[in-house]
């Protein structure tokens, strides 16, 4: 009796951590269904803006036809959206997600109008397509009524940096550790004028994991981080980067025949 008490036991375990997993997977890919929209959005306006009409014309259709499944399916999308707002996820107010083509890096950009936070990445999508069921979503997002302008500050409005000398000295070491550098960036790592930029990627690893993708991350974003003239944050770059990680969709015009 004990014996069939511990197997249902078992049994009812593993079902449980199965389902949990099944779970997280639906509501990842949920995410990348409406992370889609952007992404389509973005390669659409880029070859409009260069006058490449019919990749431009390819990529409207795909970017309509990601809207109209996502509208269909209000119990799916609008449901995750709204359980997700209700939640209040601190990544939800940090994460960037980059919401219009940007043609380079250049510092004369007002960054905080091609990057959105995720929180009201979902409140547009909410009020653009399920309340106003708009075809496409708006060019601009700033300025929208659910949009909070509270998350887009200037560089100069952003908060000090407070940390103390060994913790510096840590996550120097740590970085040198663990990164693969050239003799310039070990040296750049060094600069006590790049302290907050290694702090900044010190706690990005430290949340995110030392995979081999997040390594070569930052390696990038450091370079861009220490420019005199740089004006983005290493979230906003990370959301640049995102492609580069994981291509979720290839527009027909560029699948192999």
């Amino acid at each position: 009796m004990q014996m069939k008490k511990l197997i249902l036991m078992v049994i009812i375990c593993f079902s449980l951590v199965d389902w949990a997993h099944a779970q997280q997977t639906e509501e990842h890919q949920i995410y990348l269904d409406l992370y889609k929209i952007i992404a389509l959005k973005k390669d659409y306006e880029k070859y409009k803006s260069i006058n490449d009409t019919k990749r431009a014309d390819s990529l409207l259709l795909m970017y309509k036809n990601q809207i109209v499944k996502i509208k269909k399916m209000p119990e799916i999308y609008l449901n995750y959206i709204q359980v997700s707002l209700r939640q209040k996820n601190d990544s939800l107010a940090k994460d960037f997600l980059p919401y219009k083509y940007m043609s380079g890096l250049q510092s004369n950009l007002d960054f905080d109008s091609y990057f959105i936070k995720k929180i009201d990445f979902y409140r547009v999508i909410e009020y653009s397509l399920f309340k106003r069921n708009d075809d496409l979503l708006p060019e601009n997002f700033r300025g929208l009524p659910v949009v909070d302008e509270k998350n887009y500050k200037n560089k100069d409005d952003s908060a000090s940096y407070d940390f103390k000398p060994h913790e510096l000295k840590l996550a120097v070491k740590f970085l040198l550790k663990n990164l693969s550098l050239n003799c310039e960036d070990r040296r750049n790592i060094r600069k006590k004028n790049n302290a907050n930029v290694v702090m900044d990627i010190k706690k990005y690893l430290d949340e995110n994991g030392l995979s081999p993708e997040n390594k070569e991350f930052v390696k990038w974003a450091f370079k861009q981080l220490i420019t005199a003239d740089n004006q983005i944050s290493l979230q906003q770059l990370d959301a640049l980067y995102e492609p580069n990680r994981n291509k979720i969709y290839t527009p027909k015009d560029r699948e192999p025949m």
